[in-house]
């Protein structure tokens, strides 16, 4: 049996049974590729998490099996090295900070597109660095530990780097399309390929945008209105309002 091409579409926070509580979203594309293509409906991750659950989607392998999950070591065969090895030509496109090339998911694609290659990318994958590194370092000092989490968590300041220095920290869908089909457009056609493609539009901050905005039961809503929503749930949970919390929702 010759393999086909194979599209690997995978959604951040994008929860299953999402798909079918509210008549008003359109999914007729995802019903599609449900009905053309492959529909796992008993498939377990093996973490809550994107580390987590994302190294053991392209190792099949648990992370704790090789001494952690934040890279994906030398030691683990990935899916799209396996792929490429039966002489398929492989792209990986996304912009989640921890599916980048420094952890190894780069490994096995011809094309690899992660956001740090992006100038919001970068903004954000400092911050993350810098919480990351210095939290660990100074993990023994309360003191110090308090002043860094601050800094990294402070809401003003989240929301300033965000509103005026990278606008959101992801590649937005239209960018990641643009790319795919491109690749798609210049790629060699005398081989199967394996497209990876991966969303971040359900996860948070979540931007407001006209199209989302006609769902929503508050009219008045901004761009940024939905990120202001989720750090006050954050901070005061209960202090939202039955109509707050069917907006996040």
């Amino acid at each position: 049996m010759v393999a086909r091409n194979i599209i690997f579409i995978t959604v951040d926070c994008l929860r299953a049974d999402f798909l079918e509580l509210d008549s008003r979203f359109d999914f007729e594309i995802f019903q599609r590729l449900f009905n053309e293509g492959i529909w796992f409906t008993n498939m377990l991750s093996v973490g809550p998490n994107t580390p987590l659950a994302f190294s053991g989607l392209f190792s099949s392998s648990y992370p704790s099996m090789w001494g952690g999950y934040l890279y994906l070591g030398k030691k683990r065969v990935t899916l799209a090295e396996v792929l490429k090895s039966q002489d398929i030509e492989t792209a990986g496109i996304h912009s989640n900070p921890h599916l980048i090339s420094i952890y190894g998911y780069n490994r096995g694609f011809d094309y690899f597109y992660d956001y740090t290659q992006s100038q919001r990318g970068k903004i954000t994958k400092i911050a993350g660095d810098f919480h990351r590194r210095y939290k660990e370092k100074y993990k023994r000092s309360k003191f110090l530990k308090s002043i860094i989490d601050r800094i990294s968590e402070n809401k003003l300041l989240n929301i300033l780097v965000q509103k005026f220095i990278s606008q959101s920290p992801y590649e937005e869908v239209d960018i990641m399309n643009v790319k795919a089909m491109k690749w798609l457009e210049r790629r060699d056609k005398r081989k199967r390929f394996f497209l990876w493609i991966h969303y971040m539009e359900p996860h948070v901050p979540y931007m407001v945008n006209e199209e989302i905005k006609k769902f929503l039961p508050v009219k008045d809503i901004d761009r940024w209105s939905g990120a202001k929503l989720v750090l006050k749930a954050r901070e005061n949970p209960d202090s939202l309002s039955a109509l707050e919390k069917e907006t996040i929702k």
